[in-house]
């Protein structure tokens, strides 16, 4: 089987069980087009343009992945990628960010998170990786 053929696969297998994947970016644009993308292949793209409103959303609906832009700040001060790791330990993240010297992206490629994305991604490769962290999560 080709490469192209086990992702159309993995994204047929996606739309069956649908997933619920958090896209959080402030930028309404970059939240918008990775919804769609996520949409296009399957899943069911949830879209924040702030922390607070995502941690909200984490705790009070299903989301099997959040995607999430590194830094991202609470109003309470605390950033939005530690408190989801305290709060919430088993929910994947996977970092999508254009700021590949941030120590959070360094963080998620020293497998501190469950993957890191840099801007602009390819649908192909968000397909893989949000298909890789969630068969590699503990409730799959």
């Amino acid at each position: 089987m080709q490469e192209s053929e086990r992702f159309e696969t993995a994204s047929a297998e996606a739309r069956s069980r649908v997933r619920r994947v958090l896209v959080v970016d402030e930028n309404a644009v970059v939240s918008g087009v990775v919804g769609e993308l996520l949409n296009h292949l399957g899943y069911h793209a949830l879209l924040c343009n702030s922390a607070d409103a995502a941690m909200v959303l984490c705790r009070q609906a299903r989301i099997d992945l959040v995607l999430t832009e590194v830094g991202l700040q609470l109003d309470s001060g605390g950033g939005f990628i530690a408190t989801l790791a305290e709060e919430l330990p088993g929910l994947p993240v996977v970092v999508l960010t254009g700021w590949m010297d941030h120590p959070e992206a360094r963080a998620a490629e020293d497998g501190e998170l469950s993957r890191v994305l840099f801007k602009p991604v390819r649908l192909e490769d968000l397909g893989r990786a949000c298909q890789a962290v969630l068969e590699a999560a503990p409730d799959a």
